[in-house]
Parts: structure tokens; C-alpha cells; sequence
């Protein structure tokens, strides 16, 4: 089993765990938790690289608290598209339609 096979399949289990753990209002709080937390480490990215404050910009800590709060807005969206899973048809009919009209968007420009 490849890395990231193994990978998806620990998360998918994590996310499972945590759902009957701790139940799924509460998951839905915690992604809302979340989803603050990265809008909060985006702004002090951005704030940071807009001000060209570089020094601080360039220090390892603000990336990498970036890094952390995607990562962990990847593992409560994984638990969301679990609980959300009886709409799946919906989830990947409305994917399509917003990847191809993102890629519509710029298609021009990219070939």
C-alpha cells in the first residue's frame, strides 16, 4: 500500500473514530473552530507579506502555523463530507460544476 493510500485510509478511519467518539454536533462546532483558526493564521500570513514585514514573513513559525491550520480544515472537511455522505450525487455534481467553472474562468490564460 502506497504512502498515500495509507495515508487516506488512517484519516478516514481518525475522522470515523471521531465521530463516534464525540458525536457529530460537536464535530460540526470543532469545524467551525477550525475554519476560524485558519481564517485567523491566513490573516497574519497575509498581513504579514502585505506590510512586507519580510524578516517576519519569512519566519518559519507563521508558515508552518499556516500549514497546521489547513491541515487540520483538511481533516474536519473530511469529517463533514462523512456526515454529509447520503448527499454525495450532490457534493460531486456541485464539485464538477465549480472546478469547471474555475477552470473556464482562467482556461485562456493557461494554455
Amino acid at each position: 500500500m502506497s504512502e498515500p493510500d495509507w495515508l487516506e485510509m488512517m484519516l478516514e478511519r481518525a475522522c470515523i473514530g471521531h465521530l463516534k467518539k464525540f458525536g457529530v454536533t460537536p464535530q460540526l462546532i470543532v469545524a467551525m473552530e477550525e475554519g476560524g483558526e485558519l481564517i485567523q493564521a491566513l490573516s497574519k500570513f497575509y498581513r504579514l507579506r502585505e506590510g512586507y514585514i519580510f524578516e517576519e514573513y519569512m519566519k518559519p513559525g507563521i508558515t508552518h502555523n499556516l500549514i497546521e491550520e489547513i491541515v487540520d480544515m483538511e481533516i474536519m472537511i473530511a469529517q463533514l463530507k462523512i456526515i454529509l455522505k447520503p448527499f454525495d450525487h450532490i457534493y460531486e455534481r456541485t464539485r464538477e460544476e465549480k472546478i469547471t467553472r474555475a477552470f473556464d474562468r482562467v482556461s485562456g490564460e493557461i494554455e
